[in-house]
Protein backbone atom coordinates (compact mmCIF):
# COMPACT_ATOMS: atom_id res chain seq x y z
CA UNK A 1 0.00 0.00 0.00
CA UNK A 2 2.90 1.96 0.86
CA UNK A 3 3.60 2.35 -3.53
CA UNK A 4 0.04 2.88 -4.05
CA UNK A 5 0.50 5.89 -1.53
CA UNK A 6 3.72 7.18 -2.84
CA UNK A 7 1.65 6.79 -6.47
CA UNK A 8 -1.18 8.95 -5.46
CA UNK A 9 0.68 11.44 -3.82
CA UNK A 10 3.07 11.91 -6.25
CA UNK A 11 0.09 12.69 -8.83
CA UNK A 12 -1.39 15.03 -6.66
CA UNK A 13 1.61 17.00 -6.17
CA UNK A 14 1.72 17.31 -10.04
CA UNK A 15 -1.90 18.28 -10.66
CA UNK A 16 -0.88 21.37 -9.06
CA UNK A 17 1.19 21.91 -12.09
CA UNK A 18 -0.99 20.01 -14.55
CA UNK A 19 -4.74 21.03 -15.15
CA UNK A 20 -4.79 17.78 -17.03
CA UNK A 21 -4.65 15.93 -13.37
CA UNK A 22 -7.99 16.65 -11.80
CA UNK A 23 -7.47 17.29 -7.58
CA UNK A 24 -10.63 16.04 -6.54
CA UNK A 25 -10.40 11.99 -7.52
CA UNK A 26 -6.80 12.37 -6.53
CA UNK A 27 -7.43 13.20 -3.16
CA UNK A 28 -10.12 10.52 -2.86
CA UNK A 29 -7.79 8.01 -4.06
CA UNK A 30 -4.82 9.38 -1.83
CA UNK A 31 -7.19 9.33 1.54
CA UNK A 32 -8.29 5.75 0.30
CA UNK A 33 -4.77 4.41 0.08
CA UNK A 34 -4.02 6.28 3.42
CA UNK A 35 -7.05 4.42 5.41
CA UNK A 36 -5.80 1.03 3.58
CA UNK A 37 -2.61 1.20 4.81
CA UNK A 38 -3.39 2.01 8.21
CA UNK A 39 -5.43 -1.38 8.17
CA UNK A 40 -3.06 -3.34 6.78
CA UNK A 41 -0.30 -1.92 9.92
CA UNK A 42 -2.66 -2.91 12.47
CA UNK A 43 -3.62 -6.60 11.04
CA UNK A 44 0.22 -6.59 10.31
CA UNK A 45 0.73 -6.22 14.23
CA UNK A 46 -1.75 -8.45 15.43
CA UNK A 47 -0.16 -11.21 13.22
CA UNK A 48 3.29 -10.79 15.05
CA UNK A 49 1.44 -10.19 18.17
CA UNK A 50 -0.30 -14.22 17.49
CA UNK A 51 2.51 -15.26 15.65
CA UNK A 52 4.93 -14.62 18.28
CA UNK A 53 3.03 -15.58 21.40
CA UNK A 54 0.96 -18.64 19.75
CA UNK A 55 -2.61 -16.81 20.61
CA UNK A 56 -5.13 -14.81 19.06
CA UNK A 57 -4.40 -10.97 19.81
CA UNK A 58 -8.31 -10.67 20.52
Amino acid sequence: MLGKTAWWTTLRILAEFDARLPTEPLDVLLERAKQRSGVLEELRAEAVVQGLSGRPSR
